[in-house]
């Protein structure tokens, strides 16, 4: 069992994975993206038999299909409370019902503007925008200890781009593991630029001070 987390968005829930031999296949087994859709299914189950839990659904980069997500989305029927406190005074955080959906920006392999190969920020055509940053859904994977797995499989605090639906040391899951997805922004450039003075501005100031 792993529970697929959605930050943000009150969502968590366990959910049943089929099981794998990992002596045999160590990259074998579910996949994140197998995680996200037992998820979905459960909730609808639940929903079936008249319990008002959130249902969780996913669209799919239409580009990059079973690559990576394009939005989610989180229809609670009631209000939930949150875990969280807001202040002493003004006690917990309220998530009213409603639906709950946010869709990435997107992307596509390019250049960027220091003439490096990484992503870019393009339209809906492929076309790239100039936009300096990109907000999208990040996938981090946990094992039973808490441990982000994704940054422990490189031996260092690096993270690299694995798709949601491949099998990757870095994302194997296990049991009593976890799957949190965040809003992330990823700055691609810098949105302001420092002022740039000549020699001669410096030095007159310089002069100035002394």
């Amino acid at each position: 069992m792993v529970k697929v987390d959605i930050a943000g968005m009150y969502y968590g829930r366990l959910v049943t994975l089929p099981d794998y031999d990992a002596s045999a296949d160590p990259l074998g087994g579910p996949t994140v993206r197998d995680a996200m859709i037992a998820a979905r299914l459960a909730d609808k189950s639940d929903r079936a038999d008249g319990d008002p839990v959130p249902q969780l659904n996913f669209v799919e980069d239409d580009r990059h299909p079973h690559e990576f997500l394009r939005s989610i989305t989180v229809d609670h029927k009631v209000d939930v409370e949150s875990r969280q406190t807001r202040s002493e005074t003004r006690g917990k955080r309220f998530y009213p019902a409603g639906e709950y959906t946010f869709r990435s920006d997107p992307i596509a392999l390019g250049t960027r503007t220091d003439g490096t190969p990484g992503i870019i920020p393009v339209d809906q055509d492929g076309k790239p925008t100039g936009k300096k940053f990109i907000q999208t859904w990040q996938y981090y994977v946990y094992d039973s200890a808490g441990v982000d797995t994704s940054r422990r499989a490189g031996g260092n605090e690096t993270r690299k781009i694995v798709p949601f639906s491949k099998r990757d040391a870095s994302n194997t899951l296990v049991d009593g593991g976890q799957i949190v997805w965040r809003l992330v922004t990823i700055f691609l450039d810098a949105t302001r630029r420092p002022a740039i003075k000549t020699a001669v501005e410096d030095g007159a100031k310089l002069n100035k001070s002394i």
